[in-house]
């Protein structure tokens, strides 16, 4: 019972001591998941004071924050360090220390594929040239959305093993193709 209650203990004291423990070696950076992100100023002055130098900074596109990446002068050869900045979106380093702000890049959303016409579908085919409308029914032999070509089957009588036509037209809306061909 006596080593139960030491070995529970000393993983106690190791769990709340490791990180600070870490930071004192110049191990990976294992900051607490509740720290704020401090200024670019405020990081390379504690930097200073550790003997670390900054050598990056990173943007996480997923966590969309950025993190200053710092080495240690004398051991290049320990682990790097990382402290989350409070800048929000990517900067660039210039020249080591010099830090210049990129403008976010906005990406829009990606619009939902939303097919008007499915493989299959019987659709209204039509097409107008000067004083005359064309219309006649059609199957899809593809999936396509609005503004997009769809490959389309004019059924025959199916006489002598005809199957029929092969156009193409635009989709304007559900079931609605214009002919191009």
């Amino acid at each position: 019972m006596k080593y139960v209650i030491q070995f529970a203990c000393c993983t106690a004291l190791f769990c709340c001591c490791a990180p600070g423990l870490a930071g004192e070696l110049g191990g990976a950076g294992l900051v607490p998941s509740h720290a704020k992100p401090a200024p670019l100023a405020a990081i390379m002055a504690r930097a200073q004071l550790r003997g670390m130098r900054l050598r990056e900074v990173r943007w996480d596109a997923v966590l969309k924050q950025n993190w200053a990446v710092l080495e240690d002068v004398e051991h290049p050869e320990y682990p790097l360090w990382s402290e989350r900045m409070d800048t929000v979106g990517p900067v660039e380093v210039v020249g080591g220390t010099t830090v210049v702000a990129r403008p976010v890049e906005t990406v829009a959303p990606p619009k939902p594929y939303l097919a008007l016409v499915h493989y299959g579908d019987r659709v209204r085919l039509w097409k107008t040239e000067r004083n005359v409308r064309i219309e006649m029914s059609a199957i899809a032999e593809g999936s396509a959305a609005a503004g997009e070509e769809v490959k389309l089957r004019i059924p025959s009588s199916g006489v002598d093993g005809d199957t029929g036509w092969r156009v193409v037209g635009v989709v304007h809306g559900p079931g609605d193709v214009e002919m191009t061909q």
